[in-house]
């Protein structure tokens, strides 16, 4: 999420529901096009999740209580 952030300059939690992905009218997904992040990152699992091996990202919104994911190609 952080890279989601910097890459497309997201400032405020806010500004995330411009990147939610969105379901059309006849069911398909429709994912807003985002920008890479200008700085990579090396992320270090601590736990049993998966994550490394997953280019998906997570967060909560804290207005609507629901967790969200996301992914960045």
């Amino acid at each position: 999420m952080v890279g989601l952030c910097l890459g497309n300059g997201v400032t405020e939690p806010e500004q995330l529901d411009d990147y939610r992905a969105r379901t059309a009218a006849d069911g398909t997904t429709q994912r807003p096009p985002v920008e890479s992040p200008s700085v990579r990152m090396i992320a270090i699992p601590t736990t049993l999740s998966a994550g490394e091996f997953s280019a998906g990202a997570g967060c909560t919104d804290t207005v609507r209580h629901v967790k969200e994911a996301t992914v960045i190609r």
